[in-house]
């Protein structure tokens, strides 16, 4: 077992003395295999396997000693299709000048949707019934979010104190309910982005929305439509080769107020499974 784990090959008394160099007594007996007998003394509380055994040989052995070869398995290990997905377009937000996020999956009732003019349940982004936490250990963290953009207002929110502009960005987790999955949760991943400045446009926004869909090569379309968190008028469907996945538009003067933001902010958030599906495609 130690010459399978280590693909090292060692004489017995090879074995005892690395033992021995860990601070522990051993002896061997030979049989059809052989076998260690390894006294254990009271201060090694960290042995609980004979795997921790094993690695004491190695340490003893010195693992920079050891030569690297791959396993013997057919696959070898290398990042999801999806990890590099997100990669490719955190690489190209950051090159909009964007500051990469990362957000609490977890939030309450009153930040996903109360804050941000939103009624659970209904037919816009972000209005799918909430995953709750039956026993949350805080007010504050009492479902999971069903969309990023909550999250970002609230980044914001808490640097009225640092200077403008500020443009943030977040490839991140959501979750909803959703009784046609296994789980009854349907969960996916969202790109969201927020640019706020004194001169915070529509316009703005939706050009750096642009600009990330056509690295992937993605035709993107704008049609207007309401969603009680924009202002009416300044508010679009973001849609992906004919399929609604998103929302785009200027956020509402009241939830502004509300979350103590003095300059205007347009944001825009769309599900990152459009853009690997354009990629599919084209592959």
């Amino acid at each position: 077992r130690i010459e399978t784990l280590l693909g090292v090959e060692f004489e017995p008394e090879d074995v005892v003395d690395c033992f021995e160099r860990s601070g522990l007594d051993a002896t061997y007996s030979l049989g059809e295999t052989v076998i260690y007998d390894v006294e254990i003394p009271p201060y090694r509380v960290d042995v609980l396997h004979p795997l921790d055994l094993v690695d004491d040989v190695g340490r003893a052995y010195g693992f920079g000693n050891l030569e690297p070869r791959y396993p013997d398995i057919g696959t070898v290990g290398g990042r999801h299709e999806r990890t590099r997905l997100e990669d490719a377009v955190r690489t190209s937000l950051v090159g909009l000048g964007f500051e990469d996020l990362l957000n609490f999956h977890m939030t309450s009732g009153i930040e996903n949707y109360d804050r941000m003019n939103v009624e659970p349940g209904t037919d816009v982004l972000g209005g799918g019934e909430p995953v709750t936490i039956t026993e949350p250990y805080s007010e504050e963290y009492t479902q999971l979010r069903t969309w990023a953009l909550p999250s970002l207002l609230l980044l914001l929110e808490g640097n009225t104190h640092n200077s403008y502009p500020q443009d943030i960005a977040e490839i991140g987790f959501v979750a909803e309910r959703d009784e046609t999955e296994n789980t009854n949760v349907a969960e996916s991943r969202h790109v969201a982005a927020a640019v706020a400045r004194r001169d915070a446009s529509y316009e703005a926004a939706k050009g750096r929305l642009q600009a990330v869909c056509s690295d992937f090569g993605a035709t993107v379309e704008t049609p207007p439509t309401d969603h009680p968190t924009f202002i009416d008028g300044r508010t679009a469907n973001i849609v992906v080769d004919g399929e609604p996945v998103g929302v785009i538009g200027e956020v509402h003067p009241a939830i502004l107020v509300d979350h103590d933001l003095e300059v205007p902010v347009a944001a825009f958030e769309f599900d990152l499974d459009a853009l690997r599906k354009i990629k599919e495609t084209k592959q």
